[in-house]
C-alpha cells in the first residue's frame, strides 16, 4: 500500500496543481465580465445579444433591404422605394449653352424655344409633344450669352432647340437628351432679318402696280407675324425686314386671289428676290367636232392677236372632249386657226372682252 501510494502522490500534484492554474485563469478571464455585466445592471442597460443584429432572424420574414426605423419614430423608405425615386429623378436631363449676339444689336433678352422633335400633323391632330419657353438675359454690350435649362425631359425623340429676340433670325440645332446622354450642349446664333423683294409682271413681261401682296407664315420657326405691301408702278414690292422661313405668298384679295397661292423659302442672310408672273386677261374657249358631232382630240389651236402692235401667237390643242381653252388673252380681236391631219383647217375671228369665258363651237369637216 505505502508503494502505490508513493506513486500515486506525484500524479495527484501534478492533477492539483492544473486544477489551480485553471481555476487562476477562470478568476482572470471572468473578473472583467462581471465587472461589465455588474456595471450595465447599475445603469439599467440590458446584456449586449449573443447574436449580431445582422445575423439575427427577421421575425416578420421581411426584406433585409428595409430600413430600419429611426429613433424618432419616422420610418424611413426601403432602399428599394428610394430607388425607384431616384429612377423618376433621372427621367431629366439638362440642356446649356451659348448664343452669339449680332453687333448693334439693341436685346435686352432673348428665349429659348425647345420642342419635342415629332411629327406635328401626324396622328390625329391632338398635341402627343412637348414644348417650352424660356427667358434669358443679355448684358449690354455683350457679344456672347449664356443659357441653362434644367429638368428638361428626357425624350426618345430628342429636342429641336431654336433662339428667339424681336425679329431677329434664331438658329435652331436637335440634340439627344436620354439616359446615356442625361446633358446636351449647343451654341446657337441670331441674325438680322433680311431685306425680301418681289417683282410682279403678266405673261407679256409687264408690270402688274398696286396689286395687294400678303406673306402668311407656315409652319416653324413660330411667332412670326403675316406680312402686307402692294406694287408700286414698277410691279415692285420691298419688306423691309422678314424673319428666315416658309410663307405663304398671296396675291390679290385673299377670299379671291389673282393666282393660287404658292409658297415662299426665305433663307436667314443675303437679299433674296423673287421675280413672279401672274398672267392677265379674258378666257374664251372651243369645242371641236367633226360633222357628226363627234369631238376631235388633237386639233391644233392658234390664236393670233389683231390688235397688238408686236405679233403675237397663242397655240393650245383639243382635249379627249374635244375642248380647248385661252386662260390669259388680252382684250382685243383674235384670228384662230383650226388644223388637224385630215380634215379641212378651220377659221374664225373672235373679240374677247373682260366678261368672256364663252365657248364658241367649231366644226371641222373631212377631206
Amino acid at each position: 500500500m505505502s508503494e502505490v501510494s508513493r506513486v500515486r502522490e506525484p500524479g495527484a500534484a501534478r492533477s492539483t496543481i492544473l486544477f489551480g492554474l485553471l481555476g487562476v485563469m477562470a478568476l482572470i478571464l471572468g473578473l472583467p465580465m462581471l465587472q461589465g455585466e455588474a456595471a450595465g445592471a447599475e445603469r439599467g442597460e440590458d446584456p449586449a445579444p449573443l447574436l449580431a443584429a445582422s445575423d439575427a432572424p427577421s421575425e416578420a420574414g421581411g426584406d433585409p433591404l428595409d430600413a430600419v426605423a429611426p429613433s424618432g419614430g419616422e420610418e424611413t423608405a426601403p432602399v428599394e422605394a428610394v430607388a425607384r425615386v431616384e429612377g423618376e429623378r433621372a427621367r431629366t436631363g439638362v440642356l446649356e449653352g451659348m448664343v452669339k449676339i449680332p453687333e448693334a444689336a439693341d436685346l435686352e433678352t432673348f428665349a429659348i424655344l425647345v420642342e419635342e422633335a415629332v411629327n406635328e400633323e401626324a396622328g390625329d391632330g391632338e398635341p402627343r409633344w412637348k414644348r417650352g419657353i424660356y427667358s434669358f438675359p443679355i448684358e449690354s454690350g455683350a457679344a456672347m450669352a449664356r443659357f441653362r435649362v434644367p429638368d428638361l425631359p428626357f425624350s426618345p425623340y430628342g429636342w429641336k432647340v431654336q433662339v428667339l429676340a424681336g425679329d431677329y433670325n434664331g438658329s435652331s440645332q436637335l440634340v439627344s437628351l436620354d439616359a446615356e446622354h442625361p446633358k446636351a450642349r449647343v451654341l446657337l446664333e441670331l441674325r438680322p432679318p433680311v431685306p425680301v423683294s418681289l417683282v410682279i409682271k403678266d405673261q407679256e413681261r409687264m408690270p402688274i402696280a398696286e396689286l395687294p401682296i400678303l406673306l402668311r407664315p407656315k409652319g416653324s420657326p413660330r411667332g412670326r407675324a403675316s406680312l402686307r405691301g402692294a406694287t408700286d408702278l414698277l410691279g415692285h414690292c420691298l419688306f423691309q425686314k422678314v424673319r428666315s422661313g416658309a410663307y405663304e405668298l398671296i396675291l390679290g384679295d385673299p377670299s379671291a386671289p389673282a393666282v393660287p397661292p404658292r409658297t415662299l423659302s426665305i433663307p436667314d442672310r443675303g437679299e433674296p428676290f423673287f421675280p413672279i408672273e401672274v398672267p392677265r386677261g379674258a378666257s374664251i374657249g372651243f369645242r371641236i367636232t367633226n360633222p357628226g358631232g363627234v369631238p376631235l382630240e388633237g386639233v391644233e389651236v392658234q390664236a393670233i392677236a389683231r390688235d397688238s402692235r408686236v405679233y403675237r401667237k397663242y397655240v393650245l390643242r383639243s382635249d379627249r372632249l374635244g375642248r380647248a381653252r385661252f386662260a390669259h388673252l388680252k382684250e382685243g380681236r383674235y384670228f384662230v386657226h383650226f388644223t388637224k391631219k385630215g380634215f379641212d383647217r378651220g377659221f374664225q375671228e373672235v373679240t374677247v372682252g373682260k366678261d368672256g369665258r364663252k365657248e364658241v363651237p367649231i366644226i371641222l369637216r373631212w377631206r
